[in-house]
């Protein structure tokens, strides 16, 4: 577990929802975590049992990984943070849109700094995050951000060409579970079953495949092929699905999110 300085100079979704995530769910205790926005700390302070915000520049001295949220634009509110900062620290950026380059000379041009791009299922401490570091990041704070990170879930460290598709991927696909299920439950009601039976059962079906694959690291072709016998019912189930070329229907609502102007740095 992490176990560094960590300060959150800003309030927004994407930070409350770290902070959150890394009490409830990565077991980081409360004072470790530091926050400079009184608004984010009065509510977290409810919520969570976080002590009161710290002041600049006391906030900053010692810290380890210091935390924008971007996630609704680089905020013009952050002070040149790189006067109060250790060489070594990190400045991370919450779900910016900005390039990283741009990012780094909003907070005084401290170079040792990355994007992240957090899991919509981060709240429940799953879910990939994906962070781009800037060249001046070594191993060694690379590595604190990854471990931070692991406090909500799995961390995956791209280039920055890559952060556009990894963003797509990672705020389309949970989405695109969700209506899968709910059409998977409509088809339990609409062959019989009562909407709670059907629910439970397609959640269930979800669940276990995907720990299948995980466990077995098989193509899920190959699991389907041992499911399907002539003419058995699997095997129709999958032919009338294959005629409306859904695959086609997943890609190109893929590169639809990738195409949105969130996906790409401005």
């Amino acid at each position: 577990m992490y176990e560094g300085k960590t300060v959150f100079v800003n309030g927004g979704k994407s930070a409350e929802t770290l902070i959150k995530s890394l009490m409830h769910n990565g077991g980081m205790p409360a004072d470790k975590i530091h926050v400079v926005n009184e608004k984010l700390a009065g509510t977290l302070a409810q919520t969570c049992g976080l002590t009161e915000a710290v002041k600049y520049p006391d906030a900053m001295y010692g810290a380890d990984i210091v935390i924008v949220d971007a996630s609704a634009g680089a905020s013009s509110v952050i002070p040149p943070l790189s006067v109060w900062l250790k060489e070594e620290a990190v400045v991370l950026f919450l779900d910016a849109d900005e390039p990283l380059e741009q990012l780094i000379a909003l907070v005084g041009g401290h170079g040792c700094a990355a994007q992240a791009v957090l899991s919509p299922l981060a709240a429940v401490g799953r879910g990939y995050s994906g962070i781009v570091p800037s060249a001046a990041c070594g191993e060694a704070q690379i590595g604190a951000v990854v471990s931070l990170l692991e406090g909500i879930g799995k961390t995956m460290v791209l280039e920055e060409g890559r952060l556009p598709v990894f963003r797509a991927l990672s705020k389309a696909e949970p989405a695109l579970y969700l209506s899968l299920l709910t059409a998977m439950g409509d088809a339990g009601v609409y062959v019989g079953f009562n909407r709670e039976d059907a629910r439970s059962v397609t959640m269930e079906n979800m669940l276990v495949t995907a720990k299948l694959l995980q466990e077995t690291g098989k193509h899920p072709l190959e699991i389907t092929d041992t499911w399907t016998s002539p003419s058995g019912v699997t095997i129709e189930a999958l032919y009338e699905t294959y005629k409306t070329c859904y695959e086609k229907i997943v890609l190109e609502g893929v590169e639809a999110a990738l195409a949105q102007p969130g996906a790409a740095p401005k």
